[in-house]
């Protein structure tokens, strides 16, 4: 109920932003889990190839963004860090923003093996995955820009 209260007491555009993120967040779960990553390359491709003037004019901030980000993560229990690295790549072009995803890896030696992250810039700065320590990671893949 508490959770409930507190939706409606966004704005009415942070509600449609929150159901959205949730929306996009629930077929990035699905596409992950269904297409390989060359696929989903080609997606992310798309995206970023959209031409600007088509896209929404900034209708919300970074920070925003990120915030639905995290909402929505926290509402779905979707704790990877590739789906909500998607998730924000996703609402940042959609909403004209630049942004760039990263995906990397490092070696694990705890577990004897590689462990990976990704995370989302914008403007050169992480917005979603700072807190791994991804100065340790190798970026092996990188999609979007400005």
């Amino acid at each position: 109920m508490d959770r409930l209260r507190r939706f409606m007491g966004l704005s009415p555009a942070n509600r449609w932003l929150l159901i959205q993120a949730c929306l996009i967040l629930l077929l990035v779960v699905v596409l992950t889990r269904l297409l390989p990553f060359s696929a989903l390359r080609s997606l992310l491709a798309r995206v970023s190839r959209a031409d600007r003037a088509t896209r929404e004019r900034r209708p919300h901030s970074v920070e925003t963004l990120v915030w639905a980000t995290k909402t929505a993560s926290r509402y779905l229990l979707v704790t990877s860090c590739l789906k909500r690295a998607l998730l924000v790549y996703i609402l940042l072009w959609r909403n004209g923003h630049s942004a760039n995803l990263r995906i990397g890896v490092t070696l694990d030696e705890e577990k004897r093996g590689f462990a990976a992250h990704a995370w989302v810039e914008n403007e050169g700065k992480v917005v979603v995955g700072k807190g791994a320590g991804i100065s340790r990671y190798k970026v092996i893949y990188s999609q979007g820009g400005s």
